[in-house]
């Protein structure tokens, strides 16, 4: 194998050679051998690669073979013919190739038909000397030369005729003799002749005319100079036909089909030939004339495979096609009055048939003449001939019926005009009024009185100048209704029995109420607008209205129990007419005024007017004065050191300016304040005064710092004085540990400020200040907040750099937000202070102290209401069962539920209630029997504050909708099908049906929605990834939680909880318990606050 090469090309085989040839060396392996080789020029490294693949085969085979025996043909020529031998008297199936094209043969003998030399081939199996029972092929060649040889052709020709071709050979030797001298011809007939190349030159190559047909062998003898004779044998084959016989189908008309059949002996093909000049091939054929032929013979030519051919003609009778039955029929365009078409088909026919639109024969229908209604029409007809013609189609068409409508009154209500028309334009108009034309205007406008009756018709001529006429209307004038609403109550106020009545009273007619009530009056005490609606037997009807008027709302005047010092101050809403407050069911002189300054204990309501003349009484807030001269609490801590620094809270009304500590005669170090004179100093006593007497209200920091040298329990007394005399007094023990150090922990101190839930209820905003302590030895520059609880309770700022800082004695206020943990009741945090950063000064002096407070509520609603499935309806009415958690700081004392009745509001109370903070409890409700349905039934609910001693009763106002239980196999729902939210189960609509067009609003496909999975299934029934895709992102209006078709359903799974859902799959943690104590919970090592 080679590679081309060139100077600066080098190569590199798959073999490792590096030449530009390699050898492959025989691996006497059969198999496929791949070669690879890569040429590279150095001087750009530039590279090719081709692979050449040769094959190793086989090449052992299965040894030698020894024959017996060889062959030794011979052969013996007679003139065209030759006899071989193979020689051998053992060889067997010897087969024999005499060179001329023909097969290889077993015969020994062969006639060649051409003269010239040729080589014959044998071939045989003889015994395998060197493997016994097996043998070997052998072979073996002679020549042989035929000196002469016979053969011709020939062709037939005009059916009988054949010319025949000599194409006899022989070889021109000179001197041998073996040119031919004669040529025999024997044709099968019974016929011969001689032909030579002197007399008969003609013979040679001779024609024969065949009487019949037949198969003819024909032998041709030559004969040689020498004598030698060849003789060449072929089969001929000549045809004949029978005069065809013909079969048609006569006569014909023009249009009509004609089957025609012919048959001759030995014939393959038949060829017509019809007098319109179409011609067909085929035994049987179809034809239709188009016209009457100008003659009428049809001609039929038989021919056999031989194409001898044999014809025969047949006379045939055509009709022309019959006239156009509808030449003169038009299409026809009819008034839907009568609605029908006289179709008219042309006379002189012999049979009519009239068909519809679909060719079906109509029966009856064989006169030359159809009255049709719309559509279209065939008519087929038969001449005298017999010939037939369908023609059509013809139209009919009928205009659309525009018979007019009366729209109008039937019942006329007094002597109001009635006005009558109809829908659609028409060319003309005839209101036909009591049987006489009365307008021809597209409107009617009668009057008449009660008693009055017409009877009236509409004809009318559309665009196609076709009338169309009405059905007959009556209309008929009858009384009317008319009243008035009025009450003997003035003003009608609500709160009062306010009577509101029909006037004037008309017999025959019905008188209902938009609340519900029927009849000639009702009695009512809320605020709002009645009407009422009078019906009469005719239908006719007339509505009024009567207001009654509003009292002031004063809910928020305070009621129930209230205790405080003197004086305070009490309020009813501002804006109305004229105000009264009362003490203890009397009127006040001069307490005109919206607020009122109250010395007195006693029982206080406030009576507001408005502008209307109405009046509401507030109620009864019993109002406890307290005696206030002496309001101080002491705040004080504990260090590790074993001392006691001692703050106070003063809301005391009356003048303090002396303090006296002491001791119990026990010694200790006391440290006053610099706010403090030292009025005396002893081991256990100090008596003190304040500086800038009197004493102010609010907190007095670190007014005395009590230390004991000895661990144990101590007791320190405290007395306030005023100008005269003792006020306030009172002491105090405490456990001092043992191995104490000294510690600044008391050196700071938080009090709590304003804490404020944010507006989107995810945290609050929290006010502080923070004091450092009289004591403490240096400023406060830096302290930190860390949260203790609850956990992910996050603060906007921790750390807090104050520079200069907060000296002893001083305090600062700050704000800090709270957020990520909106429903916790209460958090801790680590105050680290120190005098300067850490981060800079690790020796920085610090101190530490836990702080708590407690976190209000953040809920959206104060209260939440859960309904359970234990409400129910019977004969007495509806039963409610239902849970309230309490979102507030306060705990619910009472309720007030007002919900519609029928014949007004109904105000209920329940009381009793005790619902702590965060909390829950379950109600057991009856409603009034009065109680009006509705689907959803909405209750107005304020929960108020247990009564507390020196707190106003605050308020939880909320509405609260619910679909009340069924009563008798009720179900409220969407009854219309045709709503994407059908309920099958239901039997009172409720108003809730949604719509497919419904469904869709406006979409922004950008809008920003949160990643988060909380799947909803739309009104379309497609799954969103949560209610914000939903409806921003595809403009869904309505949704239900979950994925659409899912199984799952959330609720309360715990058997033991008093509104366990039976029917629930997974808990969503809504269980409520009745009891007050979970054992469960209990920890009596928790951590909790002192």
């Amino acid at each position: 194998m080679y590679t081309p090469s060139a100077a600066g090309w080098t190569h590199l085989w798959n073999t490792g050679g590096t030449g530009s040839s390699e050898t492959h060396t025989v691996q006497n392996a059969p198999g496929l051998y791949t070669y690879n080789v890569t040429t590279t020029i150095a001087a750009t490294g530039c590279q090719a690669t081709d692979s050449y693949t040769l094959e190793e085969e086989n090449c052992v085979g299965s040894g030698p073979c020894t024959p017996a025996d060889q062959l030794d043909p011979t052969a013996t020529v007679n003139c065209n013919t030759v006899t071989v031998d193979d020689g051998s008297v053992i060889a067997t199936g010897t087969t024999w190739d005499y060179d001329d094209g023909t097969a290889p043969t077993a015969s020994t003998t062969h006639t060649y038909t051409e003269a010239k030399c040729y080589t014959i081939w044998a071939t045989a199996q003889v015994p395998d000397l060197g493997n016994f029972g097996s043998f070997c092929t052998v072979t073996d060649y002679v020549g042989v030369c035929i000196p002469l040889a016979a053969d011709f052709s020939f062709e037939i020709t005009g059916c009988t005729d054949v010319a025949f071709t000599d194409l006899a050979s022989f070889i021109d030797e000179p001197g041998m003799g073996n040119d031919i001298e004669s040529w025999a011809w024997d044709f099968g007939d019974g016929n011969s002749v001689v032909g030579d190349l002197v007399n008969f030159p003609s013979n040679i190559n001779p024609s024969h005319n065949y009487l019949g047909g037949g198969s003819y062998t024909v032998t041709l003898t030559v004969t040689a100079a020498n004598g030698c004779t060849a003789t060449a044998t072929q089969m001929v084959v000549i045809g004949s036909v029978g005069v065809p016989n013909i079969a048609i189908e006569t006569p014909l008309c023009v249009g009509q089909p004609g089957t025609h059949s012919a048959s001759a002996t030995n014939a393959v093909n038949y060829t017509w030939a019809f007098p319109d000049g179409v011609a067909f091939q085929g035994d049987i054929i179809a034809h239709t004339f188009t016209s009457v032929p100008a003659n009428n013979v049809i001609t039929v030519t038989a021919e056999d495979a031989q194409g001898c051919t044999q014809s025969a003609t047949a006379t045939v009778t055509v009709h022309p096609e019959p006239d156009d039955p509808f030449a003169a029929t038009l299409d026809e365009i009819v008034c839907s009055d009568p609605g029908t078409a006289l179709l008219q088909a042309m006379p002189g026919f012999d049979t009519y048939q009239w068909s519809d639109e679909n060719g079906v024969d109509i029966a009856g229908a064989t006169l030359d003449h159809y009255v049709a209604g719309a559509g279209e029409y065939y008519i087929s007809i038969t001449d005298v001939n017999g010939c037939p013609r369908t023609s059509g189609p013809v139209t009919v068409q009928v205009l659309p019926d525009q018979s007019p409508a009366i729209i109008g009154p039937s019942i006329v209500c007094g002597t109001d005009g009635a006005l009558f028309q109809t829908v659609g334009n028409f060319a003309a108009y005839k209101w036909l009024v009591d049987g006489g034309l009365y307008s021809t205007a597209p409107t009617l406008n009668l009057s008449g009185a009660p008693g009055t009756v017409h009877i009236i018709e509409l004809v009318v001529t559309d665009a196609d100048n076709c009338s169309h006429s009405s059905l007959l209307h009556t209309v008929q004038w009858v009384d009317d209704v008319l009243f008035s609403l009025t009450s003997p109550n003035i003003p009608p106020c609500a709160g009062d029995d306010v009577l509101i009545e029909i006037n004037p009273i008309q017999p025959g007619v019905n008188y209902s109420w938009n609340i519900g009530a029927t009849g000639t009056s009702i009695t009512v005490q809320n605020a709002g607008v009645y009407t009422a609606t009078g019906v009469n037997g005719n239908g006719c009807y007339h509505s009024a209205s009567f207001e009654v008027l509003p009292v002031p709302d004063l809910c928020a005047v305070p009621t129930g129990c209230y205790e405080n010092c003197g004086p305070d101050t009490l309020c009813a809403p501002e804006g109305y007419a004229a105000y009264q407050w009362f003490l203890n069911q009397s009127a006040i002189a001069g307490a005109t005024d919206p607020c009122l300054v109250v010395n007195a204990s006693g029982i206080y309501n406030v009576m507001a007017t408005n502008a209307n003349g109405c009046s509401a009484m507030s109620g009864d807030l019993e109002f406890t004065l307290l005696d206030c001269s002496c309001n101080i609490e002491p705040l004080y801590t504990i260090t590790d050191d074993c001392c006691v620094s001692l703050s106070f809270d003063n809301q005391s009304t009356i003048d303090l300016t002396h303090l006296s500590v002491h001791t119990h005669g026990e010694p200790a170090l006391f440290s006053p304040s610099v706010d403090f004179n030292i009025l005396s100093l002893g081991p256990d006593e100090v008596d003190l005064s304040y500086i800038s007497s009197p004493l102010p209200q609010g907190v007095i920091n670190d007014a005395v710092v009590v230390c004991f040298d000895e661990p144990g329990t101590h007791v320190i007394g405290w007395s306030w004085f005023g100008p005269d005399s003792l006020f306030c007094e009172d002491e105090f023990g405490f456990e001092c540990p043992g191995d104490t150090v000294p510690s600044d922990s008391t050196c700071i101190t938080v009090i709590n400020g304003d804490i404020d839930c944010l507006e989107d209820g995810s945290g609050w905003d929290y006010n502080f200040t923070l004091c450092n302590g009289a004591s403490t030895p240096y400023n406060i520059g830096y302290f930190t907040l860390a949260t203790l609880l609850p956990a992910g309770l996050s603060i906007d700022q921790t750390t807090f750099d104050l520079g200069t800082g907060i000296a002893p004695g001083d305090c600062m206020d700050f704000s800090v937000t709270l957020t990520g943990s909106p429903t916790v009741p209460e958090a801790c945090f680590m105050v680290s202070a120190h005098e300067s950063d850490p981060a800079l000064d690790p020796n920085t002096a610090c101190c530490l102290i836990e702080h708590c407070l407690e976190l209000p509520p953040c809920d959206t609603d104060c209260a939440t209401m859960t309904l359970f499935d234990s409400s129910h309806c019977d004969a007495d009415g509806y039963h409610l069962e239902f849970g309230a958690s309490n979102n507030t700081g306060y705990t619910f004392g009472q309720l007030q539920m007002s919900y519609p009745g029928q014949f007004g509001t109904i105000v209920q109370w329940v009381t009793g209630l005790s619902i702590d903070p965060l909390t829950s409890g379950i109600l057991n409700v009856d409603l009034d029997p009065n109680t009006l349905p509705e689907s959803p039934f909405c209750i107005d609910l304020v929960f108020y504050e247990q009564g507390a001693t020196g707190e106003w009763l605050e308020c939880c106002h909320l509405s609260w909708c619910i679909d009340l239980p069924s009563c008798d196999g009720e179900v409220y729902g969407c009854t219309d099908a045709t709503a994407v939210n059908y309920d099958p189960n239901a039997t009172i609509d409720d108003g809730s049906c949604i719509y497919e067009s419904d469904c869709y609003g406006p979409s922004d496909p950008t809008y920003p929605c949160p990643e988060v999975y909380d799947p909803v299934c739309g009104c379309d029934g497609v799954t969103y990834t949560n209610s914000c895709f939903a409806e921003m992102v595809h403009g869904i209006q309505y949704w239900t939680p979950g994925p659409c078709g899912s199984t799952e359903v959330e609720g309360c799974t715990n058997p033991s909880a008093v509104n366990y859902d039976p029917d629930a799959t997974v808990d969503d943690g809504s269980c409520i318990w009745d009891t007050c104590v979970l054992p469960t919970l209990i920890n009596p090592y928790y951590p909790c606050t002192e």
